[in-house]
């Protein structure tokens, strides 16, 4: 606040707070909204009129936020950012992983050879849960592809790392993927149905444990459909009640439509 609140700061100073401050509201209280609101668009605004540029921890931490809430402009304007002003391996690494993303709705093969040359870079200076992520994105598009196999056998890499690392927010996004991919496969109809379960309830204590509303809700929707589909409908209601007030949490209307068309379907159940 003190930094926002000087007529005329230091440009080096103002990054560092306001990049320390979004991280504190996106990381610790998962609040990307409100770094975004309070932070990280004044902040941008004086370094803006200051002539000055957002360094690229602080174009780094608005991507985050801007990816969260599906504001790709302002996504590919800080990746550019991010890319401009990396000055080291790991800087570099992490702007190739971040236009990757911005490519892989776009351009998958594209993105595919990005999250490649992202893995090799993280591979270099050996920060391996950074080479998970990227080979999580990779999954990500190969499961798009019909490859579910290939998909899932580097999720299970990752889950490892992950686990290794003690990373429980890249352990429950790894499960809650994981599931998916069982799912896609049929895996439900051929033996597999209590590994998904695992996978799902592991993914959503984690995500409950860390209060994250966007988790809960996407998380807490498949774990209910997949308790109704064991015939656990009581079990799948509380855990849709939880889903709920994740989707109210964040505003998003269209998701408490498809908790209540859900709820109704689980009450019709003999």
């Amino acid at each position: 606040r003190l930094a926002l609140a000087a007529p005329t700061p230091d440009a080096e100073t103002l990054n560092r707070a306001t990049e320390a401050a979004a991280r504190v509201l996106y990381h610790q209280r998962h609040d990307a909204k409100r770094a975004m609101a309070d932070v990280l668009a004044p902040a941008r605004a004086k370094l803006t009129a200051l002539g000055a540029s957002a360094s690229h921890g602080l174009s780094h931490i608005t991507v985050d936020c801007a990816d969260l809430l599906g504001d790709r402009v302002l996504m590919a304007e800080a990746t550019g950012a991010m890319q401009t002003r990396a000055s080291d391996p790991g800087e570099r690494a992490a702007a190739t992983l971040y236009q990757a993303r911005l490519l892989k709705a776009t351009d998958p093969d594209q993105a595919l050879g990005q999250f490649s040359s992202a893995v090799t870079l993280f591979e270099r200076i050996g920060q391996d849960r950074e080479v998970a992520i990227a080979r999580g994105e990779i999954a990500d598009i190969l499961q798009s592809r019909g490859q579910l196999d290939e998909a899932l056998a580097l999720h299970i890499e990752g889950l490892m790392v992950f686990e290794r690392l003690g990373d429980i927010d890249g352990v429950a996004h790894t499960r809650f993927a994981s599931a998916q991919l069982r799912l896609g496969r049929g895996d439900h109809e051929t033996g597999g149905f209590q590994a998904i379960y695992e996978d799902l309830a592991h993914s959503f204590a984690i995500i409950q444990k860390l209060q994250r509303p966007d988790g809960i809700a996407v998380v807490g929707m498949l774990l209910a459909q997949v308790l109704a589909m064991g015939g656990l409908r009581d079990e799948a209601l509380k855990v849709l009640d939880a889903a709920e007030q994740g989707f109210r949490t964040l505003g998003n209307s269209a998701g408490v439509g498809q908790i209540e068309a859900l709820r109704q379907q689980f009450v019709s159940m003999p």
